[in-house]
């Protein structure tokens, strides 16, 4: 039970005595509910907080400003009618934010975070681009000549590159999903000047050099001046239930990125062996109940197996939040789906072998960047990042530490103490000597320069504008 604004337990427990009372009362005569609403509305949203009557000897506190807001919403909830059953957990879940697929990203809008929580959808959300203004600032005050986006989607991020862009003479884009493609395609073609050569592609981004050798040959010799992955799910693959990817909609279990490949969801649910089940809920899902869901998936088929979305979520035992932390909750089938859909996708190897093509593709100076949504992704990114750019073991055993990205006259020497040793570091950098005047986000290597050391990630604006940016990362690197 959670009550938005209210963080002291007592005066929680008295609000839901009240409520429970009333609708309780509510429920038997219910010609009182509105007398009684209108009693308990004016007790909550009364400055002194108390309630007139014989109950204000034993709820003598006074709500101060910042609790107001959670005081209208108990009221609103009041005088909307609840019922007794579990009245609580409908509000609450309605009105606190909702975290989906695990590290990964994007809201229904109010329900949603690529994948997100219970609640009843009010609308669905059109495709956004995340990180936008960052992607394109990672790319502007260069000559971009050439540039490929492995993943059109509605087009969102090559539309502005096009646009920041007017030098472009080559554009190529790609995307495994027929549907996203034929979004993207008219609308780029409607925006390309006739000095870009548009090439886009139906094709999945494990095929990058393939796909860029057939658009412009010459770019597998020249190099390429820029690259964008943006993974994930888009929107659009989510709204549409037929599809199978969200568990707030029921559809069939497919949850393909490509209609024609032949592994579906259904197939793992109901033909995999449990050993196989349980492997991908740990490593793709990293899903803590991975042997028991495993086998009541398993246990299902006794019963006719899994066919659809709604079964799987009924199966995982779909109706009740994680604990929640900060106003997130996650939903419990949010791990399982996310496991089937990098399982039937293959998404893993493919990145792995796509980033690598990726750098090979990037011309002297070029860039990659890479939005990811979980930490998986984000895991092999960060250490193809490091391994591509030539730097050091010692900092991939490290996770990014620190000292390969430390000057010299910067580090730690042995019995200087915590405060000297502030002292000159601040005397260097007024000095403003070459690397102080560098972005210390910044990892230099031998062959490549990581450019994010800590991935950029949504700022709040883009994050209450757009939900599904909240748990997108982005990291670039450029090419020596």
């Amino acid at each position: 039970m959670y009550l938005q604004g209210y963080s002291n337990g007592i005066q929680r427990s008295h609000l839901t005595n009240l409520a429970y009372l009333f609708t309780s009362r509510a429920s038997s005569r219910p010609t009182h509910l509105p007398v009684l609403s209108r009693n308990v509305a004016a007790w909550v949203s009364s400055d002194s907080g108390l309630l007139a009557g014989e109950s204000r000897s034993c709820l003598q506190w006074r709500a101060p400003k910042e609790r107001r807001l959670g005081c209208e919403r108990f009221r609103i909830w009041l005088n909307c009618g609840a019922r007794p059953a579990s009245p609580w957990r409908a509000w609450s879940t309605s009105s606190r934010t909702t975290v989906g697929e695990v590290g990964d990203e994007q809201a229904e809008v109010g329900c949603e975070d690529k994948e997100g929580g219970v609640g009843v959808e009010k609308k669905e959300a059109p495709h956004v681009a995340v990180l936008l203004n960052e992607v394109l600032a990672k790319f502007r005050d260069r000559r971009i000549l050439s540039f490929v986006d492995c993943t059109l989607g509605a087009a969102g991020h090559a539309s502005a590159i096009l646009r920041e862009h007017p030098e472009l003479e080559s554009f190529i884009g790609f995307d495994v999903d027929p549907v996203a493609h034929s979004e993207a395609k008219p609308r780029l073609q409607a925006m390309a000047s006739s000095d870009v050569q548009l090439h886009l592609v139906l094709t999945n981004f494990r095929n990058i050099k393939k796909a860029v050798n057939g658009a412009d040959a010459k770019l597998v010799h020249e190099g390429v001046n820029g690259i964008l992955m943006d993974l994930g799910m888009s929107s659009m693959q989510v709204d549409m239930a037929e599809r199978g990817f969200s568990f707030m909609k029921d559809g069939p279990a497919d949850m393909r990125m490509d209609p024609s490949a032949s592994l579906t969801a259904e197939e793992i649910l109901n033909k995999w062996p449990e050993a196989e089940v349980a492997r991908i809920l740990r490593d793709y899902g990293e899903e803590k109940r991975w042997k028991h869901l495993a086998r009541k998936i398993v246990d299902k088929r006794l019963a006719g197996g899994i066919h659809s979305t709604s079964e799987l979520v009924k199966v995982i035992g779909g109706n009740t939040f994680g604990r929640p932390g900060k106003g997130k909750a996650v939903h419990p089938a949010t791990r399982t789906f996310q496991a089937l859909r990098i399982a039937v996708n293959d998404e893993l190897r493919t990145l792995e072998t796509a980033l690598a093509d990726a750098f090979d593709l990037l011309a002297p100076k070029g860039r990659l960047a890479v939005i990811s949504f979980h930490s998986l992704e984000d895991r092999i990114v960060k250490r193809f990042f490091l391994k591509a750019a030539g730097i050091g073991q010692a900092v991939e055993d490290n996770e990014m530490g620190s000292e390969p990205v430390t000057a010299p006259e910067y580090r730690h020497i042995p019995g200087e103490t915590r405060h000297s040793r502030y002292t000159r570091r601040k005397h260097l950098d007024k000095q403003g000597d070459d690397f102080s005047l560098r972005d210390k986000n910044v990892l230099e290597g031998s062959i490549g320069v990581v450019l994010t050391k800590r991935p950029i990630v949504a700022e709040a604006d883009e994050i209450n504008t757009n939900p599904r940016s909240r748990s997108a990362k982005l990291r670039v690197i450029e090419k020596i």
